[in-house]
């Protein structure tokens, strides 16, 4: 059943993987391979090799913050698209096998969203920092 409401939401879909695409598809994180004798240097470059470390750590934080924001609200839309589209014409055994995958699906998203909430706040490290952390050595 095609509606204003779901051809606003697949543009929504759409424009969400588009930017996706442009802004992620090959795009890594900045690895944090600073110097680690701090101490031998001068206070001043000691404090800008800190601000660069910060400033590596939060863009990659934010990346894969907003990436991750952007995948759950992708995902999120192609289960109301689904919703909308699908259903009407189910019988309902069909209905619940759709419903219990479109369940799953909205369990992905939420679980991208907690992700992406758990990089933002400092709480989990992004992949790529999680790698390189030499604490889990």
């Amino acid at each position: 059943m095609e509606t204003s409401d779901l051809r606003t939401i697949e543009q929504a879909r759409v424009s969400v993987e588009e930017i996706i695409t442009a802004r992620y598809l090959g795009v890594q994180a900045v690895p944090t391979l600073a110097a680690t004798d701090f101490a031998l240097l001068p206070p001043s470059l000691q404090e800008v090799e800190r601000r660069i470390v910060e400033d590596n750590e939060d863009g990659n934080r934010m990346r894969v913050g907003l990436h991750m924001c952007l995948s759950a609200a992708s995902v999120a839309l192609q289960v109301a698209a689904k919703l909308m589209h699908d259903f009407p014409d189910l019988a309902h055994a069909e209905r619940a096998k759709a419903l219990l995958k479109c369940s799953e699906d909205a369990m992905a998203a939420a679980d991208a969203a907690r992700h992406a909430a758990s990089v933002l706040s400092g709480e989990e490290l992004p992949e790529t920092e999680a790698f390189f952390d030499s604490s889990r050595f």
